[in-house]
This record gives structure tokens, sequence and C-alpha cells, in this order.
């Protein structure tokens, strides 16, 4: 982001001070994300992996028409993994967590936005078997 930091919005300074955008951008992994799925939907998946077995996952709409409603599972985006799941909305901080493979989940992500997502192995069990996050 390129701007001037003395009339910076405070909602923009807020995605710059975000910790967890931190966390994610500062990973000692240092591997770039990538495209993992392009959908006839106009929407796109680009998938960071991070250390201690996190990734990072961003829902990326290029609808102009309306808020979409992506639905998918683990299993969709290529997540062959055993483990349980928790995710957290970057930016609207809901985690949602009993994620495994198979676990359906529903994204909302707005008209020219992105749903971003801090994906980490949960240490308890539990699984729910449809949720849904907000963009």
């Amino acid at each position: 982001m390129s701007t001037e930091l003395r009339t910076i919005s405070s909602k923009n300074m807020d995605i710059l001070q975000n910790p967890l955008v931190i966390k994610i951008y500062q990973d000692p992994l240092g591997i770039q994300g990538r495209r993992i799925l392009k959908e006839k939907s106009d929407i796109e998946v680009f998938m960071r992996p991070l250390s201690s077995g996190a990734s990072a996952l961003v829902f990326f709409s290029r609808r102009t028409d309306m808020p979409y409603r992506y639905h998918s599972s683990l299993a969709k985006l290529n997540f062959t993994s055993s483990s349980v799941y928790e995710a957290q909305n970057v930016y609207m901080g809901e985690i949602i967590s009993g994620l495994r493979g198979d676990t359906n989940f529903t994204v909302v992500v707005n008209p020219s936005a992105v749903v971003m997502c801090y994906l980490y192995p949960e240490r308890t069990l539990g699984c729910p078997s449809s949720v849904e996050l907000a963009g």
C-alpha cells in the first residue's frame, strides 16, 4: 500500500497495523502465495503456506454485481492432511473450528473484494457440518 501516512484513513491504518496480516506477511517460511483455483463464478482462491502447518487463504472476487456466497471445502482446495483446522477471518476476526477436509464452508465475498483467512492446525477435535465466513 502506498499512501501518505500523515493523512491515511483510520480504516487503512487498521489494515496496515493488523497483527494477523503482519504475522502472515512476516512468516519465516517466506514462500510466496499462488492462485490455486479460478472459478467460472469469477472467484479466485490464493494460498500461501506458512510455518507450523498454517496457511493463508485469500478468496478474491472479480465480480461487480453483488456479494457472492462461495461454497467450498478444504479437500476442494487440495488440502490432503488429516488434520483438523481452525480458520480466522483476518479482517473480521471470526474464528471457525473443526474444519476437516470434507467440512463444507461458505465464504461471502463482496464485489471486487477479498476475504483473507489464517488457517492453522487445531489442538482440540470437533467438526461442524457447515460454517460461514463473511467478508
